[in-house]
Parts: C-alpha cells; sequence; structure tokens
C-alpha cells in the first residue's frame, strides 16, 4: 500500500501501469469518497493511459493532517504529489468535490494539464440550496456515525444494486470519513464558491452527467454558462458516478475526446443569449448521441432465473459452462461487470489459500475468455489486467431484472399500481429461483430474493384484504409458502382467509335463496 509525505500528512496513492500507453491520467475522487470507487472504469483507461489515483486529505487511507482547508490546500497536495510521483504532464479528471479541485488544479498549473474531465461537477447552487442540502446531511450525522449518510448517498450515486460490491464500497468510504472533515468541505462552497472558475477553463474540457442524476442537471442547466466552455455528454441510464454504472460507454467518450476535443461553444453563440430552453435542448441532444453510442456495444444475455442460457449479440453459447467454474464466474461478474481477482477468490474459493486460488483464477479467466470471445463480438467481452476483471458491454440478466422489478414494487406508494406490479412479477416467477446453482454467494442472493418475494406478497395481501378481495390475498399468500413452506404465520393465515371466504360465499348463497322466496312469496 503505498504511501508519500505531502506537507503534514500520509497520502495514499495508487499507479496502474499501461501496457500499451505512456500517456498519463489522474483521477480525483469526491467528497465522502475514495480511490477505490475508480475500480469499474480503471481496466478500460487503462487501454490508452496509466492511470495515478490517490485519497485526498481526509478520506480512505489519507491522513486528515491539521492544515485549515482551502481550494489551494486540496490544489497543493496534489501539485506535491505529482512532483513525488515525478509526473509532470497528465490528463486530469475529477467527480464532484474533484472535479472543482481539478478545474482550479487547471488554471494554476496550466503547463502540466493536457485536457479536464469533469464528472458530476457542482456547477452552480444558490446559496440556500447550500445551506438546506448541509442541513438535510447533517441531520443524518446527529448521532456521530457517518453510516445513516453514507447509505443515503449511495442510492444517489450509483444505479448499482445494494448488495453489489461497489455500493458497498461506497457505503465503506462515506463512513470512514469524519463528519467534521465532511463538512468542512462543504463550507468551502459557502465561504469561497467556485461558480467563476467555469468562466476561465482554457484547456479541452469533456464534463459527463448521468441522466438520473437529477441534482447535477439541475445545477447545469442553472449554471447554462459552463456549456460553452466544455463538451457536454449525458450518460445513459447512470447516476450520479457514471464510471461506476457505464464504465465503458464512459472511458469511450473520454478516449474520443481526448483524441477530437470537440467543444460546445461554437454552436449556441454567447451565454447571455442563451435561456434554460436552448440548454435542455442540448441537453436532449446529447443523451441521443449516449443512447445511440450504448446500443453499439456488445449486448451479453446471462439468464439463470429458471435455466442457465448465454448469448452475445443474439448468439448463444451452450457448451462448456461446467467446466472450470466458467458458470459460476460469469454469474458473478454478471452481478459485479468491474471486480478485482482478489474478490472473486474470497467469493468463490473461500477455503483455498489466497494464493493457490489466484493461481487456480489464472487458469479459470483464460477458459472463461475462450469461450465467450465468440465470432459476433468484435472485441474481447472479458478483460482483465493484473488486478481487475470486467464484462465488457451491455450486461442484461433475467435475475438483474426481476431484482430491479421487486425493488420498484417495494417503492410504489400506489396501492393500485402495486397490486398490479406484483401481480405482473409473481406470475412470471419460478417455483425454484436459480436452480442447481449451489455456491454459498449464490445460495445467500437466492435466500435474499425469496425473503423480498415474501414481504411483498405479504403486504399484497394486506391490501387486498382490507379491500375485500379474499381470493386475491390468499393468491399472495399462497405465493409466498412456496418459497417460505415452513413459515407457521403464512399457513394460519392462509387458513384463516380461507374460512373467511367460505363464510362469505355460504352467506351470499344464503341471500339467494332469501331473495328467491321473497320474490316467489
Amino acid at each position: 500500500m503505498p504511501f508519500v509525505q505531502v506537507k503534514d500528512i500520509n497520502m495514499h496513492y495508487q499507479i496502474y501501469q499501461s501496457h500499451t500507453s505512456s500517456d498519463t491520467m489522474v483521477l480525483l475522487h469526491g467528497v465522502g469518497l475514495n480511490m477505490e470507487l475508480w475500480e469499474p472504469i480503471v481496466p478500460y483507461l487503462l487501454e490508452k493511459y496509466r492511470i495515478v489515483t490517490f485519497d485526498i486529505r481526509g478520506h480512505g487511507e489519507t491522513e486528515r493532517g491539521t492544515s485549515t482547508f482551502s481550494w489551494e490546500l486540496f490544489v497543493e497536495d496534489m501539485h506535491i504529489l505529482m512532483k513525488q510521483l515525478q509526473i509532470d504532464s497528465f490528463h486530469l479528471a475529477g467527480h464532484g468535490f474533484g472535479a472543482n479541485v481539478a478545474v482550479k488544479y487547471g488554471q494554476r498549473h496550466k503547463e502540466q494539464v493536457k485536457s479536464i474531465i469533469l464528472f458530476a461537477v457542482p456547477a452552480f447552487f444558490p446559496r440556500k440550496s447550500i445551506d438546506s442540502l448541509i442541513d438535510s446531511r447533517k441531520a443524518l450525522t446527529q448521532s456521530g456515525s457517518m453510516l445513516p449518510l453514507a447509505q443515503s448517498m449511495a442510492k444517489g450515486i450509483t444505479m448499482a444494486p445494494s448488495e453489489s460490491s461497489m455500493y458497498q464500497k461506497i457505503v465503506n468510504a462515506y463512513s470512514k470519513v469524519t463528519p467534521d472533515t465532511y463538512f468542512r468541505i462543504f463550507d468551502l462552497y459557502l465561504d469561497t464558491p467556485p461558480n467563476g472558475d467555469f468562466g476561465r477553463i482554457t484547456h479541452p474540457t469533456l464534463s459527463l452527467v448521468g441522466v438520473h442524476d437529477p441534482i447535477y442537471l439541475n445545477s447545469y442547466t442553472l449554471s447554462s454558462k459552463l456549456l460553452f466552455q466544455t463538451r457536454l455528454l449525458v450518460v445513459p441510464h447512470s447516476s450520479n458516478a457514471v464510471f461506476i454504472d457505464q464504465p465503458q460507454l464512459t472511458s469511450e467518450w473520454i478516449h474520443d475526446f481526448i483524441r477530437t476535443p470537440i467543444l460546445n461553444r461554437s454552436n449556441y453563440g454567447s451565454f447571455e443569449s442563451i435561456g434554460a430552453e436552448s440548454v435542455m435542448d442540448q441537453f436532449h441532444e446529447v443523451y441521443e448521441i449516449g443512447i445511440n453510442k450504448l446500443e453499439l456495444q456488445e449486448v451479453l444475455h446471462i439468464d439463470f432465473l429458471s435455466n442457465f442460457r448465454v448469448s452475445i449479440n443474439g448468439e448463444d453459447i451452450w457448451d462448456g459452462w461446467n467446466q472450470r467454474y466458467a458458470k459460476s464466474l460469469l454469474l458473478y461478474l454478471t452481478f459485479n461487470q468491474t471486480t478485482t481477482r482478489e474478490q472473486v477468490c474470497d467469493a468463490l474459493f473461500p477455503a483455498i489459500p489466497l494464493r493457490k486460488a489466484m493461481n487456480n483464477l489464472k487458469v479459470y479467466l483464460n477458459y472463461l475468455k475462450k469461450l465467450i470471445d465468440t465470432h459476433s463480438s468484435s472485441r474481447s467481452v472479458l478483460i482483465m489486467d493484473k488486478e481487475h476483471i470486467s464484462l465488457r458491454g451491455s450486461v442484461r440478466s433475467d435475475v438483474l431484472k426481476l431484482k430491479n422489478d421487486l425493488r420498484k414494487a417495494q417503492s410504489e406508494q400506489n396501492s393500485e399500481l402495486k397490486i398490479k406490479w406484483m401481480k405482473e412479477i409473481f406470475s412470471t416467477l419460478p417455483e425454484t429461483l436459480m436452480p442447481g446453482l449451489y455456491d454459498d454467494w449464490i445460495t445467500r442472493y437466492r435466500e435474499k430474493l425469496e425473503k423480498q418475494i415474501v414481504e411483498l406478497a405479504k403486504e399484497a395481501a394486506d391490501i387486498e384484504q382490507k379491500r375485500g378481495n379474499l381470493q386475491s390475498s390468499i393468491n399472495f399468500l399462497n405465493t409466498a409458502q412456496v418459497y417460505h413452506p415452513d413459515d407457521e404465520w403464512l399457513l394460519d393465515e392462509t387458513m384463516s382467509l380461507y374460512d373467511q371466504l367460505k363464510s362469505r360465499v355460504k352467506q351470499q348463497k344464503g341471500n339467494r335463496v332469501s331473495r328467491k322466496r321473497s320474490g316467489g312469496s
């Protein structure tokens, strides 16, 4: 774990060497996060650049130090680090707070920076909005723990499911930062707002925004001046951290921009003449660009909810899955599209000593690579370096779809829509989820899915019972019993509803007989 002395702190950093290029890119993470969050995109960027990441002051493994926080301090920390590492020229990418620091670094050390990449840069927030944001986040840290805030923030940073390794890394990163460090950085936006920096950008600058990141989109629209100093691209199917949600597309756009840095400023004239409507026209235009580019990616269908089936660009791969852990590896990568070799070994081979497991993994990965690199794929679907493993392309799976559908149904507030959602979901469920798969991590995931299904079924049954739809309520409880057959409460509740339904039918029959008799007399 490499460290270097920077002023009053030991700074944690990592250098990833590229086998194809000596060009360097430095990645600056956002507030509350750490350098581990770059892992999904690093393998893609390594095709073109040597990568340098580091934990900023007070984050990850880097010490907080005693210096008073200022924009200049964070710029100087990085400048000293670059000197210590003897890196004189590089492309600079930053996320959130790191993006603001990147812009300031480019202004202070113009000769070092070749280009700037901005991920979800806080472009403009009115003072009132910042105050409100800080108050709401401070309320989540009143206990002195960052965990409630961490869990809240993770949901907005990525679209990855809560059980994914990247989601947990976001939570863990926030939990390592003290509330004092976190909110002192926010004070910088209040004391010395960086809004004016964007009008002074002179480097080729690419700004990437996730389409499902409404806070950033609003900020960007209000600060439309930024459009004329940068190239704006909107990343489909992603939230705040586009480099986590769409690492391949994001890296391709970075490569394209650095090769041909086209800016937006010539398209729309001067800032003063542009309104919000033109800004949103630009947004829709670049969003379509993203959708079109995403459609060019390799499409991996990996289904295993009821039967195991794999296809790449429509070409099925039937044979070879029961050898050398190919099936287990591919399923793990379905949930963790970018991961590390050590994480795979921990998940799939926990009883084997790490060194032996890592050696075996080399053989298994080479076999998997040959298996899934089909003639219908224009380039390798599985990319690897000494540390990381990634699936390249758009991964689609019936299990991931089920997980997403269950989450939508769970969050739906309208009872009618919730019942409709759940009927549709439950109508396609197999009796056994993910049959024939017995890895410990799959078993845990299956149990989690089953628990979620049962809880939703109980909720739906309660809604239907209160509305007087007893048969529908029974149907939902019967679904729950498929996955929790030993749950005595489910059995008792179902029998109670059956008794109520029988009583109602008997009463309705008696009422019909009474009406006939009274009509006959």
